[in-house]
């Protein structure tokens, strides 16, 4: 399959640095109090310094000196991320293990590309010495904690499989022959399917690692009021209000557990079929195999940057700050956005809303709301359907509608929408589309905290009608 393996490693350096900048954000608010955090943000900026070394630099600079300095920066990552944990949960870090690995990983790396001997063992000393930092990591969250926390056991699990198959790999080049279009930077869909691996375990062991900072900032807020000398009766409240927000987390981990399974199965599914059929199936089969199996990866980012999104508005960090601007071209922003998924489909947005029409609110939040209704939208529509958004002013209120005649859904499904502590029911999209729904509870709360509401009429078979009230008298405003 020929693309260009330089396309990918641009994906794994733009999507690292996208990571990294949200968890340096996320570091100065919502998770000032963890220094993990902000460590964290570093190991995956470093992650992508070492794509691009190993990638955009490799005909730039010596290919020796790319490989072996890419490489060693990608390990020196792993063994951070190992170290960040071991500090997280009280342990003194390994310094030695960090420095020394990567140090004899670039010497072997160096010497290697000059000697006579067969490149695959190269790339299967990477791989065991990558799958050592990797389990050891999974080690410290599953065993050494023995915690039974839903976040420690995803986070294990995700660092304990992905050293696996490290290993795994490690043995196949090491024991059987490799066609050298496998060890080289040359088209191949075996090395464009491990860089795509890369990306999306660097995605995953983020998202994990979120959830038990999450896990950590619930614990240390309860133990922070333990201390302080407040009432007993504010104590007792403030405990069934944990509790009952602690309850709402777990079940909210569970939605995303269940709904996990759609795209990671997805690229399991897509990666076994490309291979078993790799001699014998066409180019442009190979190719759309390939688009699924990017697009189940990004659903996997787009889940983790609602997740950031919704931790931050938890706590407040998501600050209100009206101002007066355009509805229309509120929509118009939204829909440019959102122009690539929409003509991937064939669906057709058009915005009937009045262009005279100011809106007095919170531009970013309402921008979140409809991309995420707009992009529902698009998700449920077939090929040719429309999605309109309009409105109804109303005495005492202005009510926008984003209308679409796609499969709908049952009275069943709809009346579980918009609540966290509601066991989701997911429908795949179209296209085999999955998500958890965290979208539409997110849109709830931004337009609660513009005294609105939100909610849906739909029948299966003719389509979906999603309702954003503001009221008049301080949300909506017209001009002269």
């Amino acid at each position: 399959m020929n693309i260009d393996p330089k396309t990918i490693i641009v994906v794994n350096v733009v999507g690292s640095l996208l990571m990294s900048l949200g968890l340096w954000s996320a570091s100065k608010g919502y998770f000032s109090s963890l220094i993990a955090v902000k460590s964290w943000s570093i190991a995956t900026f470093m992650q992508a310094v070492g794509w691009f070394v190993l990638g955009v630099l490799r005909t730039i600079i010596p290919e020796w000196i790319s490989i072996a300095l890419g490489n060693t920066l990608l390990l020196f990552c792993l063994l951070y991320y190992y170290n960040i944990i071991l500090v997280f949960f009280g342990k003194p870090p390994r310094l030695l293990l960090q420095w020394v690995l990567p140090l004899i990983e670039f010497g072997f790396l160096s010497l290697f590309y000059f000697s006579e001997f067969d490149q695959k063992f190269r790339v299967s000393f990477m791989s065991l010495l990558g799958s050592i930092a990797l389990l050891l990591s999974a080690y410290e969250v599953l065993f050494a904690q023995k915690s039974k926390l839903i976040s420690n056991r995803f986070t294990g699990l995700f660092f304990g499989i992905c050293g696996f198959l490290l290993f795994v790999r490690s043995g196949y080049y090491a024991f059987f022959d490799i066609p050298k279009n496998q060890i080289g930077f040359g088209p191949s869909i075996q090395q464009n399917l491990m860089f795509l691996f890369f990306y999306i375990t660097s995605v995953m062991m983020t998202f994990g690692f979120l959830l038990m900072c999450i896990d950590r900032f619930a614990k240390e807020q309860k133990e922070n009021e333990a201390k302080s000398k407040l009432a007993e009766k504010k104590i007792r409240n403030y405990l069934a209000e944990l509790q009952s927000l602690n309850l709402t987390k777990d079940k909210f981990f569970s939605i995303l557990a269940h709904d996990l399974k759609g795209p990671i199965g997805g690229i399991s599914s897509f990666a076994s079929m490309i291979l078993e059929d790799i001699e014998s199936q066409s180019i442009e089969k190979s190719k759309r195999a390939l688009s699924l199996l990017v697009q189940s990866s990004g659903d996997v980012y787009n889940l983790l940057e609602n997740l950031l999104t919704w931790a931050r508005s938890q706590t407040g960090e998501v600050e209100y700050n009206p101002t007066t601007f355009s509805a229309f071209q509120l929509i118009e922003t939204v829909m440019s956005v959102l122009s690539f998924p929409a003509e991937n489909k064939f669906v057709i947005l058009e915005n009937k809303i009045p262009i005279s029409l100011t809106v007095y609110g919170d531009q970013k939040m309402l921008e979140t709301v409809f991309r995420n209704l707009i992009a529902n939208a698009i998700k449920y529509s077939k090929a040719s359907d429309k999605i309109q958004i309009h409105l109804e002013d109303r005495e005492q209120s202005i009510l926008f509608i984003v209308e679409d005649n796609g499969i709908g859904m049952d009275e069943k499904i709809y009346r579980k929408l918009f609540q966290i502590d509601t066991k989701q029911i997911s429908i795949p999209g179209t296209n085999g589309e999955r998500g958890t729904g965290l979208g539409l509870i997110l849109s709830n709360e931004f337009i609660l905290r513009h005294g609105g509401k939100i909610w849906v009429e739909s029948e299966t078979g003719i389509g979906s009608k999603f309702f954003v009230e503001l009221p008049k008298d301080y949300s909506i405003s017209s001009t002269t």
